[in-house]
């Protein structure tokens, strides 16, 4: 996951509450923590990776790629049934460099065709629709110095 950094992701978490209230939110009872507001702003570099890797081999992975910029392209929505995702769409070309190298690595991932994106929160079903396609100015370029790769629960954390 490439992290966004702290000051940057309070700013954001503050815009999401701003624009998206609370009784909007989607909670699921069976796991209260899963949903509502996304409380650790990232952008998914490749999920689902079926064997665990070695510092030494996440530091191989990750060699050459120093801190980079990301691009927040607006606001935009996942649906299905159950809620949906307000997010913001991203791109970078050290991202998608990123999501190539770890495409090679075996991995469960069915989305073979990569969107980048935050994830500010889960709201009730067909409530994302009043949020596609916003434009978001202020926080045009993020900066990425921190990548974490998480196995089976645990979190390693790269400074590039």
């Amino acid at each position: 996951m490439a992290q966004i950094p702290l000051q940057v992701a309070s700013q954001l978490i503050a815009f999401g509450k701003q624009t998206i209230s609370d009784d909007m939110l989607y909670f699921d009872p069976q796991e209260p923590n899963d949903y509502g507001r996304e409380k650790d702003l990232h952008v998914t570099i490749k999920f689902g990776l079926t064997q665990s890797y070695t510092p030494q081999q996440m530091v191989e992975f990750l060699k050459g790629t120093k801190s980079f910029f990301i691009k927040i392209l607006g606001m935009d929505i996942f649906s299905n049934p159950q809620f949906d995702v307000i997010k913001m769409n991203v791109d970078g070309e050290e991202l998608r460099r990123l999501r190539q190298i770890f495409d090679k690595l075996p991995n469960v991932d069915e989305y073979k065709e990569y969107h980048p994106h935050l994830t500010l929160a889960y709201v009730k079903p067909g409530l994302g629709r009043l949020f596609q396609n916003r434009t978001i100015g202020k926080f045009a370029r993020v900066p990425i110095s921190q990548i974490v790769y998480s196995d089976r629960g645990r979190r390693s954390f790269y400074t590039l």
